[in-house]
């Protein structure tokens, strides 16, 4: 089992970069909870809809011939 680095993890971001969006974080009140801080990342406004963006397109551009 390979482990993941701190390099991958900053190759990956160099490969998706210009790909994926970089979503806002949106507060969120609950009713139910006052006093406490809830944030939303809406991974909704990536191109595709979906967080999963990253994890494939980092996937295939990192493949060579």
């Amino acid at each position: 089992m390979n482990l993941v680095t701190l390099s991958d993890i900053e190759q990956a971001r160099q490969r998706v970069q210009s790909l994926a969006r970089r979503t806002p974080l949106l507060p969120f009140e609950v009713a139910e909870l006052p006093g406490e801080q809830i944030f939303l990342k809406p991974e909704s406004l990536q191109p595709i809809g979906s967080f999963k963006i990253r994890g494939a397109g980092n996937r295939i551009m990192a493949l060579t011939a």
